[in-house]
């Protein structure tokens, strides 16, 4: 999924690292790479039922920016596929794996969102006190 902000003025280098606290804090193994746009990939701890990596990506400007959020590879889905296609010959299992992966990655994604609305509010209202102060 991706989502647009436009007249933030977010310092974006602060928002990625932020952003790469969220998945710290939910035990991923992370790895931020800058560049000209900034790019974490969240890699999930052995045993969680989310089979996907994860990829977040921040490109634009301070003033108008995107945030991309998505599976880095489609295993869960491969795992669907594979288990609607074997389930007859015992390979319920993947389907069942798969859509537990899925499903994760679901509420993942909503956890996601959420905190990205919640620190954009807070970093801009961060942001208009410290021009306030300047003045």
């Amino acid at each position: 999924m991706r989502d647009i902000w436009q007249g933030k003025n977010i310092n974006l280098e602060e928002l990625a690292e932020i952003l790469k606290q969220f998945f710290e804090k939910r035990n991923f193994k992370v790895m931020l790479e800058k560049s000209s746009d900034y790019r974490i990939i969240a890699v999930p701890k052995q045993g969680s039922d989310l089979c996907d990596n994860i990829e977040v990506s921040i490109r634009g400007k301070p003033s108008d920016f995107e945030i991309i959020f998505g599976a880095a590879t489609n295993f869960a889905k491969n795992l669907i596929r594979l288990g609607g296609l074997t389930m007859f010959l015992g390979g319920g299992i993947f389907l069942r794996k798969g859509l537990a992966s899925q499903e994760e990655l679901n509420k993942l994604e909503n956890d996601f969102w959420n905190f990205v609305d919640t620190t954009i509010a807070s970093l801009e209202q961060d942001m208009a006190k410290n021009t306030k102060n300047k003045l």
